[in-house]
């Protein structure tokens, strides 16, 4: 969690658009409360587990990619 708004923060700093930071902040959210439901219940069911997990790891990985695709694009120019 510390990281994905780390690089959320890089990706804001970097100028990305801010349509493009709601999009990953909400996608981080609602990953982090799936996880948080599919933990809290008694069964655990494992989709909101791993459905949490793949949401927040995609804003790492999309977070990642923005940053470098935006240093690459003002480097080039």
């Amino acid at each position: 969690m510390p990281l994905a708004l780390l690089l959320m923060f890089l990706t804001e700093y970097s100028g990305l658009a801010p349509l493009y930071l709601h999009i990953l902040g909400i996608a981080l959210l609602l990953g982090r409360l799936s996880h948080a439901w599919g933990v809290q219940q008694l069964k655990e069911p494992l989709k909101f587990r791993v459905f949490g997990m793949v949401l927040t790891f995609c804003v790492l990985l999309l977070s990642a990619l923005a940053i470098l695709l935006l240093y690459v694009s003002k480097t080039l120019l």
